[in-house]
């Protein structure tokens, strides 16, 4: 931001350093198998560093463009099935769910913000690991996430606005006396996602683990 100039941005070596304040306040319980959380944030700043500009036909100039207040919450629930019923061959083991939301208000005048806007709007998680049989178990976690903001997409030059994606990851284990066999898989149905920026997420992803206790 301060030096680079390239074929569409400039820089600007007389930026100032970003200002903020954040306030954040929750509370927590636990509860026999029973885990939660909740927080409230708020964060105002001021003198962010952003690239800008005033149309889609000149460079991108890095300024102290951008007055930035976010307001939020984030909220975790777990429950540890086997713990919770007394019952260690329960069919469920754990199940856990996540929340987040933020919202912000920005100020930048007559400009185009390139990316401080491109904050994490919702989030909603939902998991579960279960028995299968025996030593084997598996693992499932659902999120659902929504991005604000736009990229800048390739090659068009458009400005898109992110997508909602809803990605799956899965996994089953084997826990022995001596050994933890795991396969796990991410994004299991190859979704096509981008989460900031022009890049494509990852797709399907599979890693294998063995663990060998001593």
């Amino acid at each position: 931001e301060l030096y680079y100039n390239g074929p569409t941005n400039t820089g600007n070596a007389g930026l100032l350093p970003e200002e903020a304040v954040t306030v954040e306040g929750g509370i927590r319980m636990e509860y026999k198998g029973i885990q939660g959380n909740v927080a409230l944030f708020n964060r105002s700043g001021k003198n962010l560093i952003d690239w800008g500009r005033t149309s889609d036909t000149l460079k991108w100039q890095s300024m102290n463009l951008t007055s930035l207040h976010t307001t939020g919450i984030e909220s975790g629930l777990s429950a540890d099935i086997r713990k919770l019923t007394g019952n260690p061959s329960a069919f469920f083991h754990e199940i856990y769910f996540s929340f987040y939301y933020a919202d912000a208000a920005k100020s930048s005048g007559i400009y185009i913000s390139k990316y401080v806007l491109d904050y994490l709007h919702l989030q909603l998680g939902i998991g579960m690991t279960h028995r299968i049989a025996g030593p084997l178990s598996a693992r499932w976690n659902f999120r659902f996430q929504d991005r604000a903001g736009t990229y800048t997409e390739y090659p068009s030059g458009n400005e898109m606005p992110y997508q909602p994606f809803f990605i799956t990851d899965a996994g089953i284990r084997v826990t022995l006396k001596h050994t933890d066999l795991s396969l796990d898989i991410s994004n299991l149905f190859d979704t096509e996602y981008m989460d900031l920026g022009n890049i494509p997420m990852p797709g399907r992803w599979v890693r294998g683990t063995f663990i060998l206790k001593l």
